[in-house]
């Protein structure tokens, strides 16, 4: 999702389209319509990249006595289909507000 956001926003900064003056002088990402699919996308990105860090990070360091087992797999179950439909809708969005430019940029 990250590297997918990454290429979409770059590419809707640098992508310009026709602007108040008549010429192609304004990125796609100044459109607020473009900043309400991407924006929203990149924070759930960004609360699920600190989600899953702590998830691994739970996994690692697990107490030896297996006491926390069954919380770390729970908060493992939780988060990784969340975060697998967020990866499809990222994809999808990315890919129908930068059309396939934005996998070639």
């Amino acid at each position: 999702a990250k590297v997918c956001l990454s290429i979409a926003v770059r590419y809707a900064a640098t992508r310009l389209t026709v602007g108040p003056t008549g010429k192609s002088d304004t990125p796609i990402l100044c459109y607020q319509l473009q900043n309400r699919a991407l924006m929203p996308q990149l924070a759930t990105t960004i609360a699920l990249t600190f989600g899953l860090t702590k998830v691994k990070n739970a996994w690692a360091f697990q107490p030896e006595d297996g006491s926390d087992h069954l919380n770390v797999v729970r908060m493992c179950c939780a988060i990784k289909p969340f975060s697998s439909w967020h990866l499809g809708n990222v994809v999808t969005t990315a890919r129908e507000r930068c059309g396939g430019q934005g996998y070639l940029s």
